[in-house]
């Protein structure tokens, strides 16, 4: 969320730094977009491998530097590196089903076109609590997306080369990423 100014000060991204013109805002966003972060990680909910899953799908319809974010945490949380080459290139025939399932539903979301068999089917997968949360972080994510455009604060503006050149390390294995710290959070015993 921070980067480290040349003078060892932390500055935030262009995205957070608007946002810091409305703290409360700012917080709230935040604090909601940790939770969705998180939830990959209890097991009871939507998995890390569906929620980078959605980034990407967002990414490569919005916003470059969301995709060449998430690439390698995508591929840390298990998603496989051909299916991102094939959602970049746009092959979607290359897809499992299940990643084009998924896919589709992120992508129904977005138009505001969910279909009643594809909310069926993402409670199968997920369960009623999982397909609620999921869903609820893709609109998450499409408002995060859509504040950057309006804010003009894209975070990380990336070329078409420098995504083809980090999934080229994705795919013959120079590139072998880890995955990331997730964020605690502490949530009121229930």
């Amino acid at each position: 969320m921070a980067r480290v100014h040349r003078y060892g000060l932390a500055q935030p991204v262009p995205y957070f730094a608007a946002l810091l013109n409305s703290p409360l805002i700012a917080e709230h966003i935040i604090e909601l977009g940790v939770v969705y972060r998180w939830h990959g990680t209890q097991g009871d909910s939507y998995g890390h491998r569906d929620r980078v899953w959605a980034d990407l799908v967002l990414g490569r319809q919005m916003e470059n530097g969301t995709f060449y974010a998430f690439m390698c945490d995508a591929v840390a949380f298990g998603v496989r590196p051909a299916a991102i080459e094939a959602l970049w290139r746009g092959r979607e025939n290359e897809l499992t089903d299940d990643e084009r399932e998924l896919t589709a539903y992120v992508r129904e979301v977005v138009s505001q076109s969910v279909r009643e068999e594809s909310y069926r089917r993402l409670e199968e997968r997920m369960g009623s609590r999982g397909a609620v949360e999921y869903t609820a972080f893709v609109g998450h994510l499409l408002m995060t997306l859509t504040l950057m455009k309006a804010f003009d604060s894209i975070n990380f503006v990336v070329s078409d080369a420098e995504i083809e050149e980090r999934l080229a390390g994705l795919l013959d294995g120079t590139i072998v990423p880890s995955p990331p710290a997730m964020p605690s959070l502490h949530l009121p015993a229930s």
